[in-house]
C-alpha cells in the first residue's frame, strides 16, 4: 500500500540536474561519521539512512506527517497513517513517538486491531523504545482488543524500571540536552561530517521522563491486566500502587500547552479580541453581530467563548466531568489511588452487589489517609454503574453512599439512575420526574451528558424528551446529533397518532440544526426520509439528490439481481420470426430509458428486468452538462507548449483517413479465421 501523501511537496527529480542538499551533495561511500556511534544496529543506519537534512527541514517533515496521520485518524483511516509512518522512513527521517501514538490511538477509535498490532510490530523492528506517554497508550489498546501476549510482552520488556518519586529528589527532573546549534564560524570550518544532525527519537526520552509517569503506567498495566483476565497480575500492580501512593510525594503533572490559547494574555483577556480570537472561535455567521457586542464575551481559558445576550450561541459550554476535575496527571497521589479503585472496579466482573460491596469496604476501610479531601464523584458514578438493577435500587445506593460519606450529590450521579429508567422502565418507587425535579433543585450546573440520559429514561417511559430538551438543552448546551436522534424517536412516535404534528417537530429540528451550526448526520436524515410517505419532509439539497441518483443507477447497473430473467413479467422475444431480439429499441422490456424509442421508463417503476445500462448515453449535450471540461489555459498548471504535427498540439490529428482495404482484410481474417 502506498499513499503519495507529500508527493506534492517533495521536488520533482530531473533527469540530469542533481539535486542540492543544505550542506552539499555526498555520496553514500564517503560516510564514514555514523561508525562509531551507538546507533549503527539500527536497521536505518545499516541500510545506509543517513539523511542530509537540516534541522528545520526535519521538524517540518515530521510536522507535516503528524498533521496528515491526525487528518487521516479523524477520516477514520488509521491504517493510512502507518502508511505515511513508513513514507517518513523511506525519505530517510526517522518518525518521533507521537507519530505512532496517533496511530495507536486512532486504531481504537475505529476498531482496527491488526493496524494496532502493525504499529507496534513496526516501532519494535525500527529499534523505537517507548517512552511513558507511548506506553500508557498501548496498555489502552491492549486493553480495548484485550491482546494479553502483548501486554504482557510490554510489560517484562519495558517496565522493569520505572521508579516512584521519593524524597528529596528533583521534580521535574532538569533538561539533559540542549538544542543542536551551530555557529557561524562552524558553518566555514567544520568537515560536513561534523555538521550531521543526530535525530535519534531514543535519545529524546530521558528528557520525556522528565515528568514522572510511573503511576500512571501502573494503572494503565492494571486495566490491561484486568481487560485480558490476568485478575492475579492486576490485584499483584494494585498492591504496588497501595503501599507506594500514600507514601511517596506526588509528582508534578506535564503541562500540555492548549495550542487555541497560545498569544493570548491571561491577564488582559480582553485586549486585542476583535483581532486575535474572535476568527478562531466563532463562526462567520456570528461576526457581524459580535462587532458590536464585543462587551458580551466572557472570557474563560480553555473553554469555548461564552456569549450573553445573544440568542443564536449556546450561553454556556457543554462540560464533561474530565475538563471539571481535571487530568488525572494532576491528582494528589491520595486522589489517584481513588482512581485507580474506579478503573479497576468499572473493569472486573462482579457476581453481586454483595461482592462489589465487600470489595469497595476491603479497599476504603483500611485506607490510612484523610478521605475528606478526596472527590468521589467519579468513584461513586463508577459504583452505581456497577450496581444491576430497578432504578429505585440505583437512586437509594446513590443516596445511601451521600448520605455515609456526607457528600451532596451532583449531576453526573444521577446518570446511572437515568440509565436504570432507560433500562428497565419505570417501577415501583421513584419516577423520572421526581428524579428530575430533585436534581434542578441542587441548583447545580447539568452537563450535556446528563441531561441526554435523562431524555433518554424520558423516552423509554413514554414521556416527552421534546418539552425537556427545549426548556433544558437547547439555549444552554452545545448538543449535537445525539440528542437529535432521541428527538426523531418520539417525533416518530407522535406520528402514528399525529403526521402533522411530526412534520411540523422533524422540520424544526433541521431548522435548529441549521441555527446552531449543527451537521446532521447521516442516519438522522435516512431516520426521517423513511417516513418521506408520511410526512413528506425533504432533508436533501438539490445537489446530493442528484449524486445520490447517480449513485443509485451504477450500483442498479453493477448488480446481477435485475439482470436476471424474471419468467412472470419478461417478455419472450429470442423465439419470435420478427427482429425484436435483434434491434431491442423498437419493442421489447430492453427499451432504452431516457430515449423516445419503445416505452420510454426508468428502471426504479419498471417490474421487468433491467435495461442494459441505466446510465445517460453521455452524448455532447451530457458531456457538457456533466463532465468537467478541461480548461487547457489554467494559469497554475505548466502549459503544454505545441510541437507541430505532434498529438495536443493547435494542429489536429487527420482523423478521416481513406480506408486501408489491406490491414482492414488482416484483422477480419485474424478475428474470424474460419473464413
Amino acid at each position: 500500500m502506498s499513499k503519495a501523501t507529500w508527493a506534492h511537496r517533495l521536488p520533482t527529480p530531473h533527469p540530469f540536474k542533481p539535486v542540492f542538499h543544505k550542506y552539499g551533495s555526498v555520496p553514500r561511500s564517503k560516510v564514514t561519521g555514523w561508525e562509531a556511534t551507538s546507533m549503527e544496529n539500527y536497521e536505518h543506519v545499516k541500510g545506509g539512512m543517513v539523511a542530509m537534512k537540516s534541522p528545520a527541514q526535519v521538524r517540518n517533515a515530521r510536522m507535516h506527517a503528524l498533521q496528515s496521520i491526525q487528518a487521516d485518524v479523524l477520516a477514520g483511516r488509521p491504517l493510512w497513517g502507518l502508511d505515511t509512518i513508513q513514507t517518513l522512513y523511506e525519505r530517510e527521517i526517522q518518525p518521533t513517538h507521537d507519530h505512532y501514538r496517533e496511530v495507536l490511538i486512532g486504531s481504537v477509535k475505529w476498531d482496527e486491531p491488526q493496524t494496532a498490532k502493525d504499529c507496534w510490530a513496526l516501532m519494535d523492528r525500527q529499534g523505537l523504545m517507548p517512552d511513558d506517554k507511548t506506553l500508557c497508550c498501548f496498555f489502552e489498546v491492549c486493553a480495548a482488543f484485550k491482546l494479553k501476549d502483548l501486554a504482557l510482552q510490554a510489560w517484562n520488556r519495558y517496565c522493569n524500571e520505572f521508579q516512584f518519586l521519593e524524597e528529596g529528589e528533583e521534580d521535574p527532573k532538569p533538561i539533559t540536552r540542549t538544542k543542536h546549534t551551530l555557529s557561524r564560524d562552524d558553518h566555514y570550518t567544520l568537515p560536513w561530517w561534523k555538521k550531521q544532525w543526530h535525530y535519534d527519537p531514543n535519545e529524546d526520552i530521558p528528557d520525556s521522563h522528565r515528568y514522572n509517569r510511573t503511576r500512571d503506567i501502573y494503572s494503565s498495566a492494571m486495566t490491561a491486566m484486568l481487560a485480558c483476565g490476568e485478575v492475579g497480575l492486576a490485584d499483584q500492580i494494585l498492591s504496588v500502587l497501595e503501599a507506594k501512593l500514600p507514601t511517596t510525594p506526588t509528582p508534578i503533572g506535564e503541562p500540555v500547552v492548549d495550542p487555541n490559547l497560545v498569544g493570548a494574555d491571561h491577564g488582559k483577556p480582553d485586549e486585542g479580541l476583535e483581532k486575535k480570537q474572535i476568527r478562531f472561535r466563532i463562526p462567520n455567521i456570528y461576526l457581524f453581530t459580535l462587532r458590536r457586542k464585543t462587551r458580551g464575551i466572557d472570557w474563560v481559558p480553555n473553554h469555548e467563548w461564552v456569549m450573553q445576550e445573544h440568542q443564536l450561541l449556546p450561553s454556556h459550554p457543554a462540560r464533561s466531568r474530565d475538563s471539571e476535575h481535571g487530568d488525572p496527571r494532576f491528582y494528589t497521589n491520595e486522589q489517584y489511588l481513588i482512581y485507580s479503585y474506579e478503573k479497576a472496579m468499572r473493569y472486573r466482573t462482579w457476581e453481586s452487589k454483595e461482592e462489589l460491596d465487600a470489595w469497595v469496604e476491603s479497599k476504603l476501610g483500611g485506607l490510612g489517609f484523610d478521605l475528606g479531601e478526596i472527590n468521589w464523584e467519579d468513584f461513586v458514578v463508577a459504583y452505581l454503574e456497577k450496581v444491576k438493577g430497578p432504578p429505585g435500587a440505583v437512586y437509594n445506593a446513590m443516596h445511601d453512599w451521600c448520605e455515609e460519606k456526607a457528600l451532596r450529590p451532583v449531576p453526573a450521579m444521577y446518570i446511572p439512575v437515568f440509565k436504570a429508567f432507560a433500562e428497565h422502565g419505570e417501577g415501583e418507587g421513584v419516577t423520572v420526574g421526581e428524579v428530575i425535579k430533585e436534581l434542578r433543585r441542587t441548583k447545580l450546573t447539568i452537563d450535556l451528558e446528563t441531561h441526554t440520559a435523562a431524555m433518554r429514561a424520558l423516552l423509554r417511559v413514554g414521556k416527552s424528551p421534546h418539552q425537556y430538551f427545549v426548556k433544558n438543552v437547547l439555549r444552554s448546551c452545545k448538543w449535537g446529533n445525539e440528542q437529535i436522534s432521541i428527538l426523531l424517536q418520539e417525533y416518530r412516535r407522535i406520528g402514528d397518532e399525529d403526521p402533522e404534528l411530526q412534520k411540523k417537530h422533524c422540520e424544526r429540528a433541521y431548522i435548529w440544526c441549521g441555527r446552531y451550526n449543527i451537521e446532521m448526520s447521516e442516519a438522522n436524515k435516512q431516520y426521517i426520509e423513511d417516513d418521506y410517505d408520511r410526512i413528506g419532509v425533504q432533508v436533501r439539497n438539490k445537489e446530493e439528490l442528484l449524486v445520490w441518483k447517480m449513485k443509485r443507477q451504477h450500483n442498479l447497473k453493477e448488480s446481477l439481481v435485475p439482470k436476471m430473467p424474471n419468467p412472470v413479467m419478461d417478455r419472450v422475444t429470442h423465439t419470435l420470426s420478427t427482429s425484436d431480439h435483434i434491434n431491442p429499441e423498437h419493442l421489447s422490456q430492453w427499451a432504452v430509458p431516457y430515449s423516445n424509442a419503445g416505452r420510454s421508463f426508468t428502471w426504479e417503476h419498471s417490474p421487468h428486468s433491467a435495461p442494459a445500462t441505466t446510465l445517460k448515453d453521455l452524448t455532447d449535450i451530457n458531456r457538457l452538462r456533466y463532465l468537467p471540461q478541461k480548461n487547457l489555459f489554467s494559469p497554475w498548471k505548466n502549459r503544454n507548449f505545441f510541437t507541430p504535427g505532434a498529438a495536443g498540439s493547435y494542429k489536429p490529428e487527420r482523423t478521416h483517413e481513406k480506408l486501408n482495404i489491406n490491414r482492414w482484410l488482416e484483422e477480419t481474417n485474424r478475428a474470424f479465421p474460419g473464413n
